[in-house]
């Protein structure tokens, strides 16, 4: 019983430890996230950049991309508004998803985006959880991917979203307002 009980106790722990986000990664020098391992990076056509990281349960992505700034609108918010619903779009699109809810929010005192939405991949439903901010005309998106559905106040969600930070002075951001 006691072997048993000692067995349970470490296999604890090392789930409990092994879940942690310990990986930093700088984005391209003005944020940072944590991953809970090493993330794969990969260098896409258009300026684009890729971070990924396939955990057990869920896989963990970054993607952060050059874009232009608009400028078209009637005002601050509608441009924001427009961009961040093209964006979505675009990425929604792409994968035939299903838009599950959207919401603007403050992400480290940025004006940026929260949404979800699902899509189906070798006949399996997917989760996208997505945060979008745009910072001096890169877009980043950090997201996680879950093959189950996962509650807004879900840990790893949380966990992984908090960890995000920007990195630069908030003097030198020049973002949509």
């Amino acid at each position: 019983m006691k072997k048993l009980f000692m067995t349970l106790l470490l296999l604890i722990c090392a789930t409990k430890a092994f879940c942690q986000l310990n990986y930093p990664l700088n984005i391209n020098d003005m944020a940072q996230i944590k991953f809970p391992g090493t993330p794969i990076e990969r260098s896409m056509p258009g300026k684009l950049v890729v971070y990924a990281y396939q955990g057990i349960q869920q896989g963990y992505v970054v993607q952060a991309a050059h874009l232009k700034k608009p400028t078209i609108g009637p005002s601050a918010s509608d441009i924001r508004d427009d961009f961040f619903n093209d964006q979505i779009k675009l990425e929604i699109d792409a994968l035939k998803g299903t838009l599950l809810y959207k919401k603007n929010i403050q992400i480290d005192g940025v004006n940026g985006v929260e949404y979800s939405y699902n899509f189906v991949i070798q006949n399996v439903k997917i989760y996208n959880y997505n945060r979008f901010v745009f910072l001096n005309e890169v877009g980043i998106d950090y997201y996680i991917m879950s093959r189950e559905p996962l509650k807004q106040e879900d840990k790893v969600l949380n966990d992984y979203f908090n960890s995000f930070k920007i990195t630069i002075s908030k003097k030198n951001i020049n973002s949509l307002k």
